[in-house]
């Protein structure tokens, strides 16, 4: 039951909030609706954050007339979604994993790996493991994935000699024609 979790989701170890893309500040134009980031109009990240925010207001009223949300904004339903989403795993329909939702995550190679083998989860060391952390992979995310579950990306190439500059697997760029034309 719930009993069971509860250490797990505990403040210490759980943050309050997850920046992800979908708790991006809304517009506040008129025309894009209360769910369109204004920093996000005109990418391949509009259309799925503002499905995405229609869907929780969706939830959240739903959630409140049954009850179970009393006195919660949206807002707050939003941050606790996206700190419970930040950590689930894709194994059993999504679920919450121990020590996999735990670990720390790399841009580079990973220490370990896991994967579903029937009804458990197996973790597998992929190259020897220094003391100290244990790095697992974000996974073959483009920038626009990593925003939208996680809220932020690998930095860019800053100019600098030294700074390694990597495009996610996924990466490909998109803009609007409207963007295009209020640039010009």
């Amino acid at each position: 039951g719930d009993a069971a979790w509860r250490p797990k989701l505990r403040r210490e170890v759980t943050p309050e909030s997850c920046p992800v893309a979908w708790l991006f500040a809304p517009s506040c134009q008129p025309d894009r609706g209360p769910d369109c980031p204004e920093m996000l109009r005109g990418t391949e990240l509009e259309a799925p954050v503002v499905a995405k925010r229609r869907r929780l207001r969706v939830e959240h009223t739903a959630l409140r007339e049954s009850a179970c949300l009393i006195g919660q904004s949206f807002e707050a339903y939003a941050e606790a979604c996206a700190v419970v989403m930040s950590r689930v795993q894709p194994w059993f329909g999504g679920s919450l994993v121990p020590f996999v939702d735990q670990a720390n995550h790399t841009w580079d190679a990973p220490h370990v790996e896991f994967r579903k083998r029937g009804d458990v989860v197996v973790g597998r060391a992929v190259q020897d493991i220094p003391v100290g952390e244990v790095f697992q992979s974000y996974g073959d995310l483009s920038t626009a994935d990593a925003l939208y579950r996680y809220g932020f990306a690998p930095c860019a190439n800053s100019g600098e000699p030294n700074d390694d500059p990597r495009p996610l697997p996924g990466d490909c760029v998109t803009i609007s024609a409207r963007v295009l034309r209020q640039a010009v």
